[in-house]
């Protein structure tokens, strides 16, 4: 294990020095095409060293319940750059995504109290597991790509040249934690691949209709939207000071109102403004009154859809 944290400290060296190219406007340069031809190499690397380590799905599934989740980073940390632990974190979510298409892993997380061996039913069942999560990851893979269309705009908009250098670095973050990520920019010169929905592909591939994707695509992000919505109306007065932030949680909630339907978003719209327009939310002086922003996310939704083409 001690080998493979070498490694992915040189990789998170190639990404910090990739950042501060990009960060200089230099990324068109020999400089930085040699730093990702280093990069590949350095992930051929990775990759043996993971298939030298965990011969055996369950190795990886050990780990991965030995791991403190408390050290995980979301989205959330990563806007508050809370990112101490990232090659733990990268090789946590490598081993996440390892161990639940192993079906070895599946049936000791599914079968492990099982005294009774039932061939069929754990056939069935782990194929469900498997096929859940692998969709889940897809859904996953999707909202983040779309943050980072949204964010690349930013990026390239000179009235936020003062952010540039925070939201460059949550670009890289991101990047570096997900590797199915990392793969899609590789795949395009580490320029922003055009935003497809990988989820409609796999569940197609699964045999789940179109309509049965709709359904599950608007129930997983309309929760994942509320959350956000809730997150951003109803907060301490300080945890909103940070402009960057409060840039990058207005950036990830009109990225998760790119996957809506227009029939949910006009529900959620409708909720957010019967929340506001309430005594309970005028009354309460302890949190930060955020509606402008969050109104103005409704609002941007048709030019969001039209700068970011979602391919599927």
């Amino acid at each position: 294990m001690e080998e493979l944290v070498k490694i992915e400290d040189s990789i998170s060296s190639l990404y910090q020095k990739m950042y501060e190219l990009e960060l200089e406007h230099k990324k068109e340069t020999l400089e930085y095409q040699t730093l990702l031809d280093y990069l590949v190499i350095a992930l051929d690397v990775e990759e043996r060293k993971y298939n030298d380590l965990f011969t055996d799905g369950n190795e990886a599934l050990d780990f991965v319940v030995s791991f403190d989740s408390k050290k995980g980073i979301g989205l959330e940390e990563i806007i508050k750059d809370k990112t101490d632990n990232k090659v733990l974190i990268r090789i946590y979510n490598t081993l996440t995504d390892s161990v639940i298409t192993n079906n070895k892993s599946v049936r000791k997380i599914l079968f492990e109290d099982t005294e009774e061996n039932y061939a069929k039913l754990e056939e069935m069942l782990i194929k469900l597991f498997t096929t859940e999560m692998q969709f889940q990851l897809a859904l996953n893979k999707d909202g983040y790509m779309l943050f980072l269309a949204l964010l690349e705009i930013y990026l390239n908009n000179p009235d936020y040249a003062e952010y540039r250098e925070d939201l460059l670095k949550v670009k890289y973050n991101i990047i570096f934690l997900n590797k199915n990520i990392e793969h899609s920019f590789l795949d395009n010169d580490f320029t922003m691949p055009k935003p497809d929905l990988s989820s409609k592909l796999y569940a197609s591939l699964v045999g789940v209709s179109g309509e049965g994707y709709e359904k599950i695509k608007n129930n997983i992000y309309s929760e994942i939207a509320a959350y956000q919505l809730a997150s951003m109306l109803f907060n301490e007065k300080e945890n909103y000071e940070d402009k960057k932030e409060n840039i990058l949680r207005s950036i990830w909630l009109r990225s998760l109102f790119l996957t809506l339907d227009n029939e949910v978003i006009d529900i959620l719209n409708e909720s957010v403004h019967d929340l506001i327009e309430s005594d309970e939310y005028i009354n309460n002086d302890t949190i930060r009154k955020n509606e402008d922003e969050v109104i103005s996310c409704f609002k941007r939704i048709k030019l969001d859809r039209q700068k970011v083409k979602v391919y599927s």
